[in-house]
């Protein structure tokens, strides 16, 4: 019931949230639904690039405190045809404890994720999406404080990838033949 997995904040088209008594078509859960709707690439190239500054913190001196890039790509492979998405996300964190003594008193902290997606129209009737999203975090000394030294801090450190192939196919009269195959671990 956690969600385990981060992607960009740029990479949603919209949120939907079901609080309960959600549709057979979502399972046997009894506590909601949060739908994340990522985006996809159209006929336009587009391109954004934010927080590319780190900010700076003054702890024992000047240094990077904490940054969080994100650049975002799609567009077309194919004019009306084949189409692409691509949502990198990072984090750095330098976590600096004033009262340990130099050398043991920093925690360098990062997470990258990234969400590649592909969809192509293999004829008017038949869509076929594709998409992967790659996650991973490292905190060598995880809850590092004054009260908890480097020597007593666990690491953490954890993957996850994600993946996923749709075929969608419409039927004459309007009926949706929707096929998949997923595949995750963590």
């Amino acid at each position: 019931g956690a969600l385990a997995v981060r992607t960009s904040v740029d990479s949603f088209r919209s949120i939907e949230v079901t609080p309960s008594r959600e549709p057979a078509e979502f399972g046997k859960g009894s506590g909601g639904v949060l739908a994340l709707n990522t985006r996809m690439g159209d006929d336009h190239f587009r391109f954004t690039a934010t927080d590319f500054t780190p900010g700076l913190q003054n702890i024992k001196g000047i240094a990077i405190g904490q940054w969080i890039p994100l650049l975002t790509m799609a567009g077309p492979i194919r004019k009306k045809k084949t189409w692409f998405f691509d949502a990198l996300d990072g984090e750095y964190d330098n976590d600096i404890i004033q009262q340990l003594p130099s050398g043991s008193d920093r925690n360098h902290v990062w997470r990258v994720d990234n969400l590649a997606k592909l969809q192509t129209n293999l004829t008017a009737r038949n869509l076929v999406s594709i998409s992967f999203l790659s996650n991973d975090y490292h905190d060598r000394y995880a809850g590092l404080s004054f009260l908890q030294p480097q020597p007593t801090t666990p690491t953490d450190a954890e993957t996850a990838d994600i993946g996923s192939l749709k075929d969608q196919y419409y039927l004459r009269g309007g009926a949706l033949l929707e096929t998949g195959f997923g595949v995750d671990q963590y």
